[in-house]
């Protein structure tokens, strides 16, 4: 199988159309959210990250999942991928491109505040205890993992 991915990174799916993808020959099914029973839903919190946006949904990072081409070989679910056409009302509206905009924005998943990393104030007493501490900012171009900004 082979992904579709949001080639924005923030908008509404107004509309997905598999017929081109689906009449290439070798092209066994696209998989959308109309195809998942119950709960479309893949996150840490139920129901806050779909596993594929569904047609009047929001897009929350660039590429974020929208359909799998299912076909006959990678290739020919790659080449079908191309042809599943989304459309977006307000692609990048609004998008938060840097983590400095996200903490400014103050912009997190509801869920977060469900998370910890622990006790602030032990953090804290352990860097007074440390030896060195290093400060500073470190940017990287790009990630592997799922933003968890909106």
């Amino acid at each position: 199988g082979y992904l579709v991915l949001s080639t924005c990174a923030t908008g509404k799916v107004t509309k997905i159309d598999t017929s081109a993808a689906l009449a290439i020959d070798g092209v066994k099914d696209v998989v959308t959210a109309a195809d998942i029973p119950g709960n479309n839903s893949c996150g840490f919190v139920p129901g806050e990250e779909t596993l594929f946006v569904p047609e009047g949904g929001d897009i929350m990072c660039m590429g974020q999942q929208i359909a799998l081409v299912v076909a006959t070989s990678y290739r020919v679910a790659k080449k079908a991928a191309a042809f599943v056409k989304v459309d977006v009302q307000g692609a990048n509206s609004g998008a938060i491109l840097t983590i400095d905009d996200a903490i400014k924005a103050d912009s997190k998943l509801g869920g977060a505040a469900l998370t910890s990393i622990g006790n602030k104030e032990e953090v804290k007493a352990a860097l007074a205890r440390s030896d060195q501490v290093l400060e500073g900012s470190t940017y990287i171009i790009g990630q592997h993992g799922f933003p968890m900004e909106k």
